[in-house]
């Protein structure tokens, strides 16, 4: 959560703490500090008396009683190092606390092994979470605050589960056994892609299985990193079947709500999908939805030089990989009451919803310069 680092003992580093002149008070001494983000280091704004010394040996090995907020210039590793005492309070039993030096510059840094300084960083990673049955799906990884070169890195990319039996153990000559097994590219590499074969898109019931990705980013040489390894978050991939049961649609235009904003719109589609309309409000009967159901564009909203449409169960801003639930296919079916059986549009995969309560999916246009959005509410 943001600003957790606020309350921690120690030194902060990485996203939240890294705004140039931001003010940290460590919670059991009280001392102060401000961040240089020019420099990327903490500054103490100072307990009062507190010295400088420089030299090639911690000044306690002179004999000198050290105090918190005290600054050491170590002229061998040429790092700035910070003392920091812990509170009295704190010590077991108290009274009993031992002071320790921190980097300034790299607050994870072991002033033992000055040499482990090399930072891996945050592990991001971009990808593709529904791609069809038959088709590769590409991912790549950055390394945002990470200061080692990818030289000094390897990865990993992996994904769970990466087989899965259908019918196991059958002995039914019309019903097989069945392995699907999802092929990694590239595994050892920063960009990888990941082959979904066809039959990779399974249903129990109304909820479809996940493939879930991630990649791990790892020291070649353990020693010189203050962590070893670091593995992303991951997206989690529903492969879209290359056929389906018949699923109902409704339509997306564009218009106007009641301030008169240019907002996406939503028209009546299959008999099933009924939607009805209040005010700017459009709700959707969502009892004939699940797994998967169908939005086909009208001409004014299908033109995909000016409408990229984007679909989440979060708002625009706040939505990540995870949340998205929309994908574009052309030709696709079957859709029900569809002369042909199918239609290009948005298909939207809702398993893992609730289905008792209000669901609301927001559309947001990916051009900038038509900046439409819209909601549709899934009613039970």
């Amino acid at each position: 959560m943001a600003g957790d680092w606020l309350d921690k003992i120690d030194f902060p580093s990485g996203p939240g703490a890294d705004t140039q002149y931001s003010l940290w008070t460590h919670p059991s001494t009280q001392s102060t500090y401000f961040y240089d983000i020019t420099k990327n280091s903490w500054k103490t704004l100072a307990s009062t008396g507190a010295r400088l010394y420089s030299g090639t040996t911690d000044p306690r090995y002179d004999g000198i009683v050290l105090m918190d907020g005290d600054l050491w210039w170590d002229s061998h590793a040429l790092e700035l190092r910070v003392y920091h005492l812990p509170d009295p309070k704190l010590g077991d039993p108290p009274g009993t606390v031992i002071g320790y030096w921190v980097s300034s510059t790299n607050p994870q840094m072991s002033l033992e092994d000055p040499d482990r300084n090399n930072v891996i960083g945050t592990v991001l990673i971009t990808g593709e979470d529904a791609p069809m049955e038959g088709d590769e799906a590409h991912f790549s990884v950055t390394r945002p605050y990470g200061g080692a070169p990818d030289s000094m890195v390897e990865y990993l990319w992996k994904v769970s589960p990466n087989n899965i039996v259908l019918n196991e153990g059958s002995v039914d000559p019309n019903n097989p056994e069945v392995v699907i097994d999802i092929t990694i590219i590239g595994q050892d590499a920063k960009d990888a892609s990941i082959f979904f074969p066809v039959g990779s898109a399974i249903f129990d019931g109304t909820s479809q299985v996940k493939y879930n990705v991630t990649c791990t980013v790892s020291a070649i040489d353990p020693t010189t990193f203050v962590r070893p390894s670091v593995t992303s978050s991951a997206i989690s991939v529903k492969p879209v079947p290359l056929e389906s049961d018949p699923l109902e649609y409704t339509r997306i235009s564009v218009g106007t709500n009641t301030a008169g904003d240019d907002v996406y719109t939503f028209l009546q589609g299959s008999s099933q999908a009924v939607l009805t309309q209040s005010g700017d409000e459009f709700n959707l009967d969502n009892s004939a939805l699940w797994p998967n159901f169908f939005i086909i564009p009208e001409a004014i909203a299908g033109d995909r030089d000016s409408h990229d449409i984007q679909i989440a169960t979060k708002p625009k801003g706040t939505a990540t990989i995870n949340d998205m639930v929309g994908t574009y296919v052309e030709d696709y079916g079957k859709i029900a009451e569809i002369s042909g059986d199918k239609a290009t549009g948005y298909l939207i995969q809702i398993d893992g919803q609730p289905q008792d309560r209000d669901v609301t999916l927001y559309f947001w246009n990916n051009v900038s310069t038509n900046p439409y959005e819209g909601e549709l509410i899934l009613k039970p």
